[in-house]
């Protein structure tokens, strides 16, 4: 007479085996995972980098030499708009910009003001610690954005000279 079934050595060896490739196969996905998000977070870098530098480009010299007198009938930024140098730290002329032709630069001064120079198409969220820090160009220090104004607005004063993300966990 013939038994049907599994005997226990055979329930064990594949109970075993299945914990074996578990161990090999729960690991690796979480580094690609990381992986994933890396990428990422490096084409979302290269993007935003190369707005920032599309951005001055276009805005090479920020405001001109000498002094920008308010209201002075002069286009002078050169975008075609004129007295927008009003210093209020508003958006007079409706072009994305608050107050450029007081800036004493061509780097952004918000991630949205490269949004509305078409310099990136939209803020991409950052995949690891959604925080994204700038350094200006006079410093070398990094900033949240989260501390000024909008979530994407640098300090008063600062522009978008380079962006990272803020997370500090390393690569698996």
């Amino acid at each position: 007479m013939m038994r049907k079934g599994f005997t226990l050595v055979e329930l064990l060896v594949t109970l075993i085996i299945i914990t074996i490739v578990a161990s090999v196969v729960f690991p690796m996905t979480k580094i690609q995972y990381v992986r994933e998000r890396e990428d990422e977070l490096k084409y979302y870098l290269r993007r935003m980098r190369d707005g920032i530098d599309s951005f001055y480009d276009n805005n090479p010299s920020g405001a001109p030499t000498g002094e920008v007198t308010v209201g002075d009938g002069l286009d002078n930024d050169g975008d075609g708009d004129v007295d927008e140098e009003i210093d209020d730290n508003k958006d007079n002329d409706g072009d994305g910009l608050v107050d450029e032709d007081l800036m004493d630069h061509g780097y952004p001064v918000s991630l949205l003001d490269m949004v509305n120079n078409q310099s990136i198409r939209r803020i991409p969220k950052e995949p690891f610690s959604n925080k994204w820090q700038y350094k200006n160009s006079s410093s070398g220090a990094w900033t949240d954005f989260d501390n000024y104004g909008s979530s994407y607005d640098a300090k008063p004063g600062d522009d978008i000279y380079d962006i990272r993300t803020s997370s500090s966990d390393l690569s698996i």
